[in-house]
Order: C-alpha cells, then sequence, then structure tokens
C-alpha cells in the first residue's frame, strides 16, 4: 500500500532532524592538538558559552588565534542578541545594567578577564570601593526608572538574574505557545526604553 503524504513528510522530517543531531555530534567532537601540539576548550564544556583568544601578548605565537582560549560566561542576553532578538542598542543598555549592578556590588564578575591589573579591588581603599558601590546603586535605580513599569520584571528578570524572558512570561500565567513571544516583546520594550534614555 502505498505511503499517504504525511506519512512521507514525516519519514522526511525524521530524516533532517537525525541528519542536523548529527551535524551537532560532529561539531562538538574533538579534534585533538593542533599542529604545535595544544589542545583546545574541550567542545563539550564550551557548549553554551562564547571562547575568547587571549590577547597578542599573552600567545606563544602572536599571529595563532588558536591558543590560549578561555570560555567566557555566555549571559541569556547574549544569546539573545546573538539570535537576532535585540539589537546592538538594547544589548548595550542590557550590558550597562550589568555593570551598574555588578558596580553596586550586588554580584561577583564570574569571569576573571586576561589583564593582570584588572583584579576587582586590588588596589582600591575601602573609600574607593564604598563611593563605587554607592554610585552603582544609584544608576541601577536610575536605570530601574527609565524602564515603563510592565517591562521591569522582565528586565530585570533576563538581566540580573540570567532567568529566560519564556520563563518569566511563563511563570506569570502564559502559555508555553505565547510566553516567549510575549516575554521577548516586553523585554524588547523594555530594553529599549533604556538605550533611548542612554542614548544608544
Amino acid at each position: 500500500m502505498a505511503k499517504s503524504k504525511r506519512d512521507r513528510a514525516l519519514a522526511r522530517a525524521r530524516a533532517r532532524a537525525s541528519a542536523r543531531e548529527e551535524k551537532a555530534r560532529a561539531r562538538l567532537r574533538d579534534i585533538g592538538p593542533d599542529q604545535s601540539g595544544n589542545y583546545g576548550v574541550n567542545p563539550y564544556a564550551a557548549r553554551g558559552h562564547k571562547v575568547e583568544v587571549a590577547p597578542k601578548e599573552l600567545r606563544d605565537n602572536p599571529n595563532s588565534q588558536q591558543f590560549p582560549k578561555r570560555i567566557a560566561t555566555q549571559r541569556m542576553i547574549d544569546r539573545y542578541l546573538a539570535h537576532g532578538h535585540i539589537t546592538d542598542a538594547e544589548w548595550k543598555a542590557a550590558d550597562a545594567m550589568w555593570q551598574a549592578w555588578v558596580n553596586a556590588g550586588l554580584e561577583a564578575r564570574q569571569c576573571a578577564g586576561y589583564d593582570p591589573d584588572a583584579v576587582a579591588g586590588g588596589r582600591a581603599s575601602t573609600d574607593g570601593i564604598v563611593a563605587a558601590r554607592i554610585d552603582g546603586a544609584t544608576t541601577m535605580q536610575t536605570m530601574l526608572a527609565q524602564l515603563p513599569s510592565r517591562c521591569r520584571g522582565v528586565v530585570r528578570a533576563v538581566v540580573i538574574e540570567d532567568i529566560s524572558a519564556s520563563d518569566w512570561a511563563r511563570e506569570r500565567g502564559h502559555g508555553d505557545r505565547a510566553s516567549k513571544s510575549h516575554g521577548l516583546a516586553r523585554l524588547s520594550q523594555g530594553l529599549s526604553a533604556l538605550a533611548q534614555h542612554l542614548g544608544h
């Protein structure tokens, strides 16, 4: 008996999904050392993260783009920028808010930089640290005040708490299908207002 149109479409969809999975597995397979014998960042550990190459002065070969590398933690807001859900200006506004949050002493930096002089609090006096935290807290409050009231929750959830916009919307009673579009729409509105205030 001949297969129905629906069965053929399902078979094609399964074949495409299988091909995608095989491609992903090939991409994540460890390819071993390069010509100099160095291994890269483990592809499995790097999933969902951003990998950065060290500055030229820290490389054995300044022209090499291979090593050393590090995994820089990628936030939810970075993923939204990479997937085109928010604009560059909105990302800059979100990053400014995150920096104000960190400066206020409300979150430790999770990933150290390559610059040994950039250690947080390495050379600062107690008065300087307190002043920086007060400035950061004031900046943070000003930024939150610029957001439309209905967007404050999702912007805080995504930028500060690193929760997805769809999870935020789902917790507020939106169905699975509507949660992503609703959450992203509110996030974009809020960040757009903040970007306009900051002049991005």
